[in-house]
């Protein structure tokens, strides 16, 4: 795959080897969990924030706008708000852990619908804090 040449390993989503692409749109089924697949709001969130060992990079590409004006991004590096907490917190992201729900369409493995991880990681080789869950 050429874009895993240029940038890294692909990470997919679920068991599927080959889920790299999430689409985001409304599902014409009444069975899904995923937010991304109904026309309902989706709150802050973090993506991949069901992996074990989350990619560094993720990317976005907007195929068609949505028509009805949704559709907003905001990103927020964990740094800046990061430094508005005091040691004490932030040492306890780093090192408590916390219980977060694997959602049936992220699962990779059948026996393992959660997982229990703190909320913030250090990334050795940018030597700073990235997120990890929300």
């Amino acid at each position: 795959m050429m874009f895993q040449k240029r940038f890294g390993q692909c990470v997919p989503h679920n068991k599927d080897p080959n889920s790299f692409v999430w689409h985001v749109r409304p599902a014409n089924t009444a069975d899904t969990t995923t937010r991304s697949n109904t026309n309902d709001e989706i709150p802050w969130h973090t993506d991949c924030a069901f992996e074990i060992d989350p990619p560094e990079y993720q990317a976005l590409f907007v195929v068609e706008p949505d028509n009805l004006g949704g559709g907003q991004l905001q990103i927020v590096r964990v740094n800046d708000v990061i430094q508005f907490l005091s040691a004490e917190s932030i040492k306890a992201l780093m090192t408590e852990k916390f219980k977060f729900k694997i959602k049936r369409e992220y699962q990779k493995f059948d026996d393992i619908d959660y997982l229990e991880a703190p909320i913030l990681f250090e990334q050795k080789l940018l030597q700073e804090l990235l997120p990890i869950r929300i």
